[in-house]
């Protein structure tokens, strides 16, 4: 078999040769200028990686562009990008000058092997090494790759400072001037000299002389200015002063220093003294002489004022007869001596003066000031208490002893005290109502002296009365009455009620005899006026009489225990009392052989007495006992027929039948008959047969029947 293979051979693309490129730091070269690429596709490389942007290429390296036409056939070329080193010029600069200097600008940078352009504004700079004028100069300098590079100097024109013109300054001898205040120089760097010699301290200068000051600014541009100081004679007072006097004197200030042809100024704490003559005032003085160049001289006056002491101020004292007064507590004077004199003779006790008159006080301190005081001391009368008793008085009334009849005859113009003892201690707050007993009135004049005497309130006392406690009695007997009365001063009168009762109503001991239960009320009357009517009450209640009950006659079993029962009272006695087994119970037990009569006395509370009986039949077993006829005929024998239980505790019938077998009674009903009827209808004279059933107290069913005649 055949086949054929057409080969074709297309063409490639032709890149050419191979180039170099060189740029300077900070620019960039575009590859995609360098072959011609139109219809292929490229790709650029460095080092295997394909390149960012070919079209701005700011490193240095071998650059590879593989270039593809639409045959798929290829080229490649390289490009050596180089950069070059550009010159540095560092950073910008500034430069200072002062008006009248220049600035070498050609110094600022190290140019060497460069060219350079100084320009400012745009304008060529034909002298930068000579520049006086401010402003913002351009340096451009290119090395021999043509890379350049760009600094700035700018130029700064400083002011310089201005002093103004040259002082001359007139001083005092001993006095010295501040050169720093001649001239303005905030903000400056200041040098004084004198002679070309600094001055290390220009604010206290002493000497004559001319000085010279030199400014500079913190631009270092600097003035000149001088300053001429003359020295004056000055006055001298003398050396300072010192004085002492006690308060209240005056010390003459004026003629203590030498200023004759010196204007004088004397000041305290920096205020002028209006009157330098007559100073009482303490502290240090300061006088300021002035000639008549200006040059004063000063001296200091201390005045020391010493305290005198204070014994007191003038005063009168009136006191009472028989009293002292006491100086030393009146003047309790300390840190002074003191002497005491009357009418110019020493007091001899200060602390216990009884006489009229003035006496003198002297004090006198360390510091030998003293003090005076006057003490006047006057003796008045003592007043009278005339005292008149108020009347007699009845309880409840009370006395008033504020009133003007209780102190009439007194002394006038007293004020009036009220006491309980005679040393006016124990106060008695109230006069106005004084109940019984003794008091102190004390009666004081304006000056305090007083007068003390006695006043005495009598008050007739209202009885007590106590009718004694209730109490109670029996019927038919009688009972004490007696009264107790205690607060009287005198014999009193008693009536009883109701006295249709008591034997004598009008004493204070008597005999009641209540029919019933009665309230004796006993009034006792005062003999002295007063009217008094005090009563009192006791109630005596009659008991009613005992109702003393031993309980219905019934039946008892042979020497078993019977349960009798009393009732009526709070006290029993029980007789016979040998079969009981307490006879001072209300519910003893018996046991019986044979049938007894009970007689049981009962008391109540109070003591009264009531008595009943009972008859207890003794039967023989557990049963009950049948008459075998009765007679309801209503004579109150044999009327009603019924059982008589011996030891049974409940009955559960009892039924009667007719002889046509009809029930004409039943009950259950202890101690329950037959009255012989039937529906309220009188039942025939005949035979009857009756059935009853019940409990004994053994527990045992007892059933018993049998046969009655009914009888009329």
């Amino acid at each position: 078999d055949t086949a054929l293979v057409t080969v074709n051979i297309s063409p490639k693309p032709d890149l050419g040769i191979d180039k170099a490129v060189s740029i300077c730091p900070g620019f960039s070269t575009d590859l995609t200028t360098q072959f011609i690429t139109t219809g292929l596709t490229s790709i650029w490389t460095i080092g295997g990686v394909i390149a960012g942007n070919p079209a701005a290429v700011a490193v240095a390296g071998v650059y590879q562009l593989i270039v593809t036409n639409t045959a798929g056939c290829k080229d490649t070329a390289l490009v050596t990008v180089t950069v070059d080193p550009a010159p540095a010029m560092g950073s910008d600069k500034l430069v200072n000058i002062c008006p009248g200097f220049s600035a070498d600008l050609t110094t600022q940078f190290v140019t060497t092997g460069l060219t350079t352009t100084w320009t400012i504004a745009g304008v060529t700079v034909s002298n930068p090494s000579t520049v006086n004028v401010g402003g913002n100069y351009r340096l451009v300098v290119s090395n021999s790759f043509g890379c350049s590079d760009t600094a700035f100097v700018t130029v700064v024109l400083n002011t310089k400072p201005t002093l103004g013109i040259d002082k001359s300054v007139a001083i005092c001898a001993g006095f010295g001037t501040n050169l720093t205040t001649q001239f303005i120089t905030i903000g400056l760097t200041s040098g004084w000299s004198l002679g070309g010699t600094a001055i290390a301290s220009p604010t206290n200068i002493l000497a004559a002389g001319i000085y010279q000051l030199i400014a500079i600014n913190t631009s270092g541009c600097s003035d000149t200015a001088l300053v001429t100081v003359n020295i004056s004679p000055k006055p001298d007072l003398g050396i300072d002063k010192t004085a002492a006097t006690c308060s209240g004197n005056a010390i003459d200030l004026s003629n203590s220093f030498n200023t004759a042809g010196l204007a004088a100024v004397w000041t305290i704490g920096g205020t002028v003294v209006n009157n330098p003559a007559a100073v009482k005032q303490a502290g240090t003085y300061q006088l300021v002489a002035t000639n008549a160049s200006g040059c004063a001289d000063t001296a200091l006056y201390t005045i020391i004022i010493f305290a005198k002491p204070f014994v007191g101020r003038d005063t009168s004292i009136n006191i009472c007869p028989g009293s002292s007064f006491n100086l030393m507590a009146q003047y309790p004077v300390t840190g002074a001596t003191i002497s005491w004199t009357k009418e110019g003779v020493a007091v001899s006790n200060p602390s216990g003066i009884n006489q009229p008159g003035i006496y003198e006080l002297i004090g006198i301190n360390s510091n030998n000031c003293s003090d005076t005081a006057l003490f006047t001391l006057t003796i008045d009368p003592n007043p009278t208490v005339v005292i008149t008793n108020p009347a007699n008085l009845c309880e409840p009334q009370t006395a008033n002893l504020t009133l003007p009849a209780v102190t009439a005859g007194s002394s006038p113009n007293l004020i009036f005290s009220y006491f309980r003892d005679t040393t006016a201690l124990a106060v008695f707050t109230t006069p106005t109502a004084a109940p019984n007993g003794t008091y102190f009135i004390k009666g004081n004049n304006a000056t305090g002296c007083f007068d003390i005497k006695r006043v005495v309130v009598f008050v007739y006392p209202m009885p007590v009365v106590k009718a004694g406690a209730d109490t109670a009695i029996c019927e038919k007997t009688s009972t004490l009455l007696q009264v107790a009365v205690t607060n009287i001063l005198a014999p009193v009168i008693y009536q009883w009620e109701p006295a249709a009762s008591v034997e004598n109503p009008t004493a204070q001991v008597s005999i009641a005899n209540p029919a019933a239960t009665t309230i004796y009320k006993v009034t006792v009357k005062d003999s002295y006026g007063c009217n008094f009517n005090v009563a009192d009450e006791l109630k005596v209640t009659v008991q009613p009489p005992v109702n003393a009950f031993a309980g219905n006659d019934t039946t008892a079993s042979l020497r078993v225990p019977h349960q009798l029962t009393a009732t009526g009272g709070v006290q029993y006695l029980w007789s016979p009392a040998y079969p009981l087994n307490n006879s001072f119970i209300s519910n003893p037990l018996a046991v019986l052989s044979i049938d007894t009569r009970f007689a049981v006395e009962v008391k109540d509370a109070v003591g009264c007495v009531g008595y009943d009986t009972v008859l207890v039949k003794v039967y023989e077993g557990i049963t009950y006992y049948m008459p075998n006829a009765f007679s309801p005929n209503g004579d109150g024998l044999n009327d009603v027929f019924k059982p008589t239980p011996v030891g049974i505790v409940s009955t559960s019938y009892f039924r009667i039948f007719n002889r046509y077998g009809a029930i004409v009674f039943e009950t259950n009903q202890w101690n329950k008959g037959w009255d012989g009827t039937y529906k309220g209808i009188p039942q025939q004279i005949g035979n009857y047969v009756w059935v009853i059933k019940g409990t004994g107290r053994n527990g045992k069913l007892v059933e018993l029947r049998g046969n009655v005649v009914l009888v009329r």
